[in-house]
């Protein structure tokens, strides 16, 4: 009997849970300021770059179809991720989370968290909260290590560039990383894009 099955990574992904939001903090997306949005551009540019190499690999080598047996999925996945690294082989961190877009969504983040009076402690004890012990942190170009947990903080999603449906963010603890979700592949890691806690620019939160 044949069923339909999705790319491996969408069944295993976990809903995102929502914290208490807080009412002065706006869930519209932040526009970009003058300064920011050729910053912004570029970033979409690259986004583009990889999108064209996802689209015209996922077509090839794992197009929407039934599938008889979970291992084909599983080995069709394989190949999709590994024809990912071969048409990215000159791909290194950075490469899409430019130094300038890091020092953009940093500040971003810092003035998000104060407009929605939350702090970094709150945020890492909420995405931490289903960390297994000994979870391994994300490398480039592998898949992401769910065992870190799943959650993200959604208050904090407004102050970042927007993505393909078929990508998403997740933190590693303070670093924000970058995953395509249908290849299940890290494709950047933005290090220390969450203040460092107990930073003095950060109010106290308040439930």
């Amino acid at each position: 009997m044949f069923a339909v099955i999705l790319p491996l990574p969408l069944l295993l992904l976990p809903l995102i849970s929502d914290p208490v939001q807080q009412p002065n903090c706006a869930v519209e997306p932040i526009a970009p300021t003058a300064i920011e949005a050729p910053i912004q551009d570029g970033f979409n540019q690259r986004i583009g770059a990889y999108m064209q190499v996802h689209q015209d690999i996922e077509w090839s080598v794992m197009p929407h179809r039934l599938w008889a047996d979970p291992e084909e999925m599983v080995d069709a996945l394989e190949s999709f991720q590994t024809a990912i690294r071969e048409a990215r082989a000159d791909a290194r961190q950075g490469t899409i989370f430019t130094a300038e877009v890091g020092a953009l969504i940093r500040t971003r983040i810092e003035r998000r968290l104060a407009a929605c009076n939350d702090t970094v402690e709150d945020v890492l004890a909420f995405i931490n909260e289903e960390r297994l012990k000994d979870a391994p942190a994300p490398r480039m170009y592998e898949p992401f290590p769910w065992s870190l947990g799943s959650a993200m903080w959604p208050t904090l999603l407004p102050a970042l560039p927007s993505l393909p449906a078929e990508m998403q963010y997740r933190f590693a603890d303070r670093d924000l990383v970058l995953i395509d979700m249908h290849a299940d592949l890290v494709v950047d890691i933005l290090t220390d894009a969450l203040p460092a806690p107990g930073h003095a620019g950060h109010a106290t939160h308040r439930r």
